[in-house]
Protein backbone atom coordinates (compact mmCIF):
# COMPACT_ATOMS: atom_id res chain seq x y z
CA UNK A 1 0.00 0.00 0.00
CA UNK A 2 1.04 3.56 -0.67
CA UNK A 3 1.97 5.98 2.11
CA UNK A 4 -0.55 8.79 2.60
CA UNK A 5 -0.66 12.00 4.58
CA UNK A 6 -3.24 13.81 6.60
CA UNK A 7 -2.52 17.53 6.44
CA UNK A 8 -3.85 20.84 7.73
CA UNK A 9 -3.67 24.08 5.75
CA UNK A 10 -4.50 27.55 7.02
CA UNK A 11 -4.55 31.16 5.89
CA UNK A 12 -2.99 32.57 9.09
CA UNK A 13 -2.18 31.67 12.68
CA UNK A 14 -5.39 30.39 14.32
CA UNK A 15 -7.24 31.16 11.10
CA UNK A 16 -9.44 29.09 8.82
CA UNK A 17 -8.37 25.45 8.70
CA UNK A 18 -8.62 22.92 5.90
CA UNK A 19 -8.03 19.25 6.77
CA UNK A 20 -7.12 17.06 3.81
CA UNK A 21 -5.53 13.80 2.69
CA UNK A 22 -2.97 13.19 -0.05
CA UNK A 23 -0.54 10.57 -1.29
CA UNK A 24 1.66 13.25 -2.91
CA UNK A 25 1.83 15.80 -0.10
CA UNK A 26 4.17 18.28 -1.82
CA UNK A 27 2.10 18.19 -5.00
CA UNK A 28 -1.19 18.62 -3.18
CA UNK A 29 0.10 21.54 -1.09
CA UNK A 30 1.42 23.14 -4.28
CA UNK A 31 -2.13 22.92 -5.70
CA UNK A 32 -3.47 24.69 -2.60
CA UNK A 33 -0.83 27.40 -2.93
CA UNK A 34 -1.76 27.98 -6.59
CA UNK A 35 -5.54 27.95 -5.87
CA UNK A 36 -6.27 25.01 -8.16
CA UNK A 37 -7.76 22.68 -5.58
CA UNK A 38 -11.21 23.42 -4.24
CA UNK A 39 -13.55 26.29 -3.48
CA UNK A 40 -12.69 26.41 0.24
CA UNK A 41 -9.01 26.98 -0.50
CA UNK A 42 -9.76 29.62 -3.09
CA UNK A 43 -12.30 31.43 -0.92
CA UNK A 44 -10.28 31.32 2.33
CA UNK A 45 -6.72 31.41 0.99
CA UNK A 46 -5.56 28.36 2.90
CA UNK A 47 -2.02 28.32 1.46
CA UNK A 48 0.08 27.53 4.55
CA UNK A 49 0.87 23.91 5.48
CA UNK A 50 0.94 23.91 9.28
CA UNK A 51 0.53 20.23 10.19
CA UNK A 52 0.85 16.82 8.58
CA UNK A 53 0.98 13.21 9.64
CA UNK A 54 2.27 10.22 7.73
CA UNK A 55 -0.09 7.23 7.58
CA UNK A 56 0.56 3.71 6.33
CA UNK A 57 -2.16 3.94 3.67
CA UNK A 58 -4.92 6.15 2.30
CA UNK A 59 -7.67 4.44 4.32
CA UNK A 60 -5.95 5.22 7.61
CA UNK A 61 -5.36 8.81 6.51
CA UNK A 62 -9.03 9.17 5.57
CA UNK A 63 -10.15 7.78 8.94
CA UNK A 64 -7.89 10.25 10.73
CA UNK A 65 -9.22 13.06 8.53
CA UNK A 66 -12.84 12.19 9.34
CA UNK A 67 -12.05 12.13 13.06
CA UNK A 68 -10.24 15.48 13.04
CA UNK A 69 -12.91 17.16 10.91
CA UNK A 70 -15.45 16.31 13.62
CA UNK A 71 -13.38 18.05 16.28
CA UNK A 72 -14.24 21.57 17.43
CA UNK A 73 -11.84 24.08 15.86
CA UNK A 74 -10.17 24.72 19.23
CA UNK A 75 -9.05 21.07 19.32
CA UNK A 76 -7.78 21.28 15.73
CA UNK A 77 -5.80 24.41 16.66
CA UNK A 78 -4.41 22.56 19.68
CA UNK A 79 -3.20 19.75 17.42
CA UNK A 80 -1.34 22.23 15.23
CA UNK A 81 0.12 24.09 18.19
CA UNK A 82 1.46 20.92 19.86
CA UNK A 83 3.66 20.17 16.87
CA UNK A 84 4.07 23.59 15.26
CA UNK A 85 3.65 26.21 18.00
CA UNK A 86 4.90 29.01 15.78
CA UNK A 87 2.54 28.08 12.92
CA UNK A 88 5.45 27.95 10.47
CA UNK A 89 4.70 27.00 6.88
CA UNK A 90 6.07 23.45 6.51
CA UNK A 91 5.89 23.36 2.71
CA UNK A 92 9.62 23.91 2.12
CA UNK A 93 10.42 21.05 4.50
CA UNK A 94 8.13 18.70 2.57
CA UNK A 95 9.24 19.95 -0.85
CA UNK A 96 12.92 19.49 0.03
CA UNK A 97 12.43 15.81 0.80
CA UNK A 98 12.05 15.84 4.58
CA UNK A 99 8.49 14.55 4.75
CA UNK A 100 8.62 12.93 8.16
CA UNK A 101 6.46 14.94 10.53
CA UNK A 102 6.90 15.15 14.30
CA UNK A 103 5.55 12.18 16.25
CA UNK A 104 1.77 12.05 16.53
CA UNK A 105 -0.11 12.75 19.74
Amino acid sequence: METAYLYIMTNRRRGDLYVGVATDLAGRVDEHRRDITNEFTIEHGTHLLVHYEQCDNIRLAQKRQARIRKWHQDFQIGLVERFNPEWKDLYDRVKSGHPLPPARE
